[in-house]
């Protein structure tokens, strides 16, 4: 064999070693836990399911089906509100919806007109008191309770007084499973 061809053959096996694995292009590496921990959602819930009937300042007692209100009867509805908040910076506010409904149809005048006189007094669990009334409770759908809602239980007393005249809102009627609690989040500042 010539000199030319035994030396193509052995510089061909010596790269054909190198990039098979006979030779060695080693490196060093390093793997290690950045540690960054883990990271958990909040939590942001209302329960309103402690409800106690409406009861009648003329019957004394709880409201029963069928009930018929009279001018001058008050009824009262009390509410225990349970406002659980978990999450750093979680600020949320605590609103009634529909009172319209009932103060005058919210898409118009209910069967009794504005013969029906609406109070909601909020106690938070700081004790602070808030209360809303008539004519404070005609415009919108939603209103607000507690801004800042705080975390822990919320009592609510509603009355609705029947403040009829003459012949006004024979046999009226309204839906009171209208009114509605929301807690809903307030929008958060980032940096």
């Amino acid at each position: 064999m010539k000199k030319m061809t035994k030396g193509a053959i052995v510089t061909g096996l010596g790269v054909a070693l190198l990039l098979g694995g006979g030779g060695t292009l080693a490196t060093w590496n390093m793997d290690q836990s950045a540690s960054a921990g883990t990271i958990q959602s909040g939590e942001l819930s209302l329960d309103v399911t402690n409800k106690t009937p409406w009861t009648s300042s003329i019957t004394n007692g709880t409201v029963s089906t069928g009930h018929k209100i009279i001018p001058g009867e008050v009824l009262t509805y009390n509410q225990t509100v349970q406002v659980k908040k978990q999450g750093e910076g979680l600020k949320a506010s605590l609103n009634v919806i529909g009172m319209n409904q009932i103060v005058h149809g919210g898409t118009g005048l209910n069967s009794f007109g504005n013969t029906l006189a609406p109070t909601i007094t909020v106690t938070a669990p700081n004790g602070t008191t808030t209360t809303l009334e008539g004519h404070s409770l005609y415009n919108s759908s939603s209103y607000t309770l507690d801004a800042d809602a705080k975390a822990g239980t919320y009592t609510i007393k509603a009355t609705v007084a029947f403040n009829a005249k003459d012949q006004q809102a024979m046999n009226a009627a309204v839906n009171l499973n209208s009114i509605k609690f929301q807690l809903q989040q307030n929008a958060v500042a980032t940096r």
